[in-house]
């Protein structure tokens, strides 16, 4: 009879790399935000033995050497030498940033750790003189599709765990039925592939997220294998600073007094979901009229902002705010453009130029000299602009409430 057995799946630590995407940083989270990557990555050291693992699976992308520092060498080496100390083995696949070539020699890792070359290759993981897993894995090499087909097991009978870095194609898991587990690395996202059969396969995803836009929760997998080799995961939430986006929805007529208490309302919500940890949030507000206008403004927004860090980014657990984004309407109010006036010139001018699919706008030919040889040329270039249409769009809704009068629609 097989034997029950338990592992735990992460990638993606970057303990080289810090917290990123604020403007303004706090003073009194720089401390958190700068220790973040560190501090998550020991939850899933923490993790692995709290949950009593037979081993962890180090899926790439854990630092870069030549970048990290003695600092962060020192404290990967510590974490390792707690797992040996506990009898968990280690089985790292190298990334595109952590390829074994990269570490140095003369700083020799624990005995608990195998490293799997940039040939696939198999090992079993033994319980005393019981093989009780097959571990068929490669480290990154130079080649970012993953071709599943390329790793079989030659231990039938025993479950399977393949080790893999990069980019799959989930069709083509699809059949290969010597693999009960798919341990991915390469993908910041937490993401779960669909196959076929009883096999699973899944990104953990980083233990940190270190920008806005890895907003919500991270962690790493714990992997429950039973006698029968049926599969359970569990995900283990890691990270000590969390991001959020947060999008505030108001009526047409709302004003400033019902646009803090949305806020307020949905503060409360983050605070209650946070546990320990700050959280970072990044505001959208949907709305019309007035209030969309005056946000716009910037006037208004900058001191919204300041009354939310005030209110609650200095509580614990702080919820900051990193931005507050006006959000555009789908379209303005189609009189607008049929008036005989200077904004219904303009927004007939913007439209026509919204239409022109083909062509990119050429703001340069409006700078006078001077300012074509300055700072200005390279912002009034559109070529390199990612969305130059959210761009028209944003121009056409500012002219369109600066030229207003303060009319509504």
């Amino acid at each position: 009879m097989a034997e029950s057995f338990r592992f735990l799946h992460t990638s993606n630590l970057h303990l080289d790399r810090p917290v990123g995407g604020l403007v303004e940083v706090p003073q009194h989270l720089k401390h958190v935000l700068i220790d973040a990557p560190l501090r998550a990555a020991e939850q899933v050291f923490d993790a692995a033995i709290i949950e009593n693992v037979d081993f962890v699976l180090l899926c790439g992308d854990v630092l870069q050497p030549q970048l990290a520092g003695p600092r962060v060498i020192s404290f990967l080496l510590d974490q390792l030498e707690r797992l040996q100390q506990e009898e968990i083995a280690v089985y790292w696949i190298g990334g595109e940033d952590d390829q074994q070539q990269q570490w140095p020699e003369s700083v020799p890792l624990p005995s608990c750790v195998y490293r799997f070359p940039h040939r696939i290759e198999e090992v079993s993981h033994f319980r005393g003189e019981s093989a009780i897993a097959t571990l068929i894995g490669q480290s990154y090499n130079g080649r970012r599709q993953v071709r599943p087909a390329d790793f079989r097991s030659d231990s039938p009978g025993a479950y399977a765990i393949g080790l893999a870095y990069g980019e799959i194609e989930p069709t083509s898991l699809n059949g290969i039925a010597t693999i009960d587990y798919w341990a991915l690395g390469g993908r910041r996202p937490r993401k779960v592939l669909s196959i076929e059969a009883n096999a699973v396969a899944q990104f953990p995803g980083a233990p940190q997220g270190r920008q806005p836009e890895e907003a919500g929760q991270h962690g790493c997998t714990v992997v429950e294998v039973s006698e029968e080799g049926t599969t359970r995961t569990q995900m283990i939430p890691t990270d000590v600073v969390r991001w959020r986006d947060e999008t505030i929805s108001l009526q047409p007529d709302a004003d400033e007094d019902d646009l803090r208490k949305q806020l307020q309302d949905r503060v409360q919500a983050i605070v209650t979901d946070a546990g320990d940890r700050p959280v970072l949030v990044d505001w959208t507000i949907q709305c019309g009229g007035g209030l969309a206008a005056q946000l716009r403004g910037e006037k208004l927004a900058a001191e919204t902002v300041e009354w939310l860090r005030k209110k609650y980014g200095h509580h614990a657990p702080a919820v900051w705010t990193g931005s507050l984004t006006i959000g555009l309407p789908d379209r303005l109010p189609t009189h607008w453009y049929e008036e005989d006036t200077i904004r219904g010139d303009f927004l007939r001018a913007a439209r026509r130029i919204q239409q022109q699919e083909e062509s990119i706008l050429d703001l340069s030919s409006l700078l006078s000299e001077k300012h074509q040889a300055g700072t200005l040329s390279a912002a009034a270039d559109m070529h390199y602009i990612d969305s130059p249409d959210r761009i028209l769009r944003e121009a056409a809704v500012l002219g369109a409430d600066l030229l207003g009068g303060g009319r509504d629609a």
